[in-house]
This record gives structure tokens, sequence and C-alpha cells, in this order.
């Protein structure tokens, strides 16, 4: 085994602070006790933790939050070894280089502008917000929309709207700004208690096809 030291910066704004991190590395250059990618019991790289963002202004987590994504997915799809535990130490070197040039700044990077080729984050967003539209005008009378949450609370500039299929309850999340879009949609005073769905029970959806027109 040999070990490997990677030298990492963390902390609030400037994020200055150094820590070391050691990582064993097996002549196969697999990180013992990680496993390999794909297999039960996936462990996170350690120096993962770095790249938390929640504790940065507002203004600065746009730009640590499009490295974070970056780092997320290399770690869990490239095998753990020397090589990736480099390109990871650097991408987090970059992604304090990049903190530290928008200080400055007046707005966060809109991470939301990373695109896979075809579409941006913000276009695929913008896509399912008016298809779930359409979802909830044709079936008006199990949907419902509120500025509040069942307990009274909402996120600043968003409301909620949903639909109550056979199978159960799904809604999302939504900037005020794109309320006219849910016109049709009755409004109530709060939105129903939450039953645990997730993004997965999208597939709820589909139950809406058995209700009679």
């Amino acid at each position: 085994m040999k070990e490997q030291n990677l030298q990492s910066v963390s902390g609030s704004v400037g994020e200055l602070s150094a820590s070391k991190l050691s990582v064993q590395v097996n002549d196969r250059g697999v990180a013992a006790g990680c496993g390999s990618v794909g297999s039960v019991g996936f462990a996170e790289d350690p120096i993962m933790q770095f790249f938390k963002y929640e504790h940065l202004p507002a203004h600065l987590q746009g730009v640590s939050k499009a490295v974070a994504g970056l780092a997320k997915l290399m770690d869990e799809q490239l095998p753990h070894g020397a090589e990736k535990s480099v390109g990871l130490r650097k991408l987090l070197e970059a992604k304090d280089c990049f903190v530290r040039a928008s200080l400055n700044m007046p707005n966060t990077v809109d991470a939301g502008r990373v695109s896979d080729g075809y579409h941006t984050f913000n276009e695929l967003y913008l896509h399912r917000m008016h298809l779930f539209a359409v979802v909830c005008t044709q079936n008006q009378t199990h949907a419902w929309k509120s500025k509040l949450h069942h307990d009274g609370t909402m996120y600043d500039g968003y409301f909620i709207v949903g639909v109550e299929t056979p199978m159960g309850q799904f809604s999302y999340h939504y900037e005020l700004t794109h309320w006219p879009h849910f016109h049709k949609i009755a409004e109530v005073e709060r939105a129903p208690k939450w039953d645990g769905h997730t993004a997965d029970d999208v597939v709820k959806l589909h139950s809406l096809l058995e209700i009679a027109p």
C-alpha cells in the first residue's frame, strides 16, 4: 500500500485554511475499502467534503455549486485511484480560485446555464414547468396551488402546485413569476400535507390516465 496526501483548501470566503487527507491506495490503484465503480457499498472520496458550498454567501454559491456537481459526477463514475484523486484535488483548487475570482461580482454564477450539449438546466426546468402546467390544467379537479405549505411556511419567492393522482400526491415548487401559467388551477390557502413523495414518484402522473374524463 502507498499513501497519497491530498492537499485541499477549505473554509468560508477565500477558503484558505489547508488540511490534509490521507487515502490508502493498493497496487491496483484502487482505494482500499472503497470498492470499484458500480460496486455495492461505493464510498465517497473524502475530498468531496470540501466541495460543499452551503456555507458560502448566496452570491458565491453558484460558481462553487457548478464545480461541485462536476466533482460529484467524476467521483461516482470513475474508478478510485491515483489519477482520480489528483484530478479531484486539482478541481478543488480550481473551485477555490473561481470562488475568489467571483468575490466582487454583484451576482452569482448561474449554474443553470450548464448544458448537456443540447439544453441547459434552465431550459429543461422551464420545459418541465410548462409540461406540468398542462398536466394540472387537464386535471383541474384534482390539482391545486398555494403560496403556503400545510404548516404555513414557504420558500421566499416560491409557490407550490400539485395534483392528486390515483397513486398519490405529486407536486413541484416554482418561482412566483410562473404563477400565471397555472391560472386555471384552484388556489388553496394552504397546500395539502406532504405525503412523502419524491422526484422518483413522477411516474404517478401516468395513473391520471386511468381517471375518466
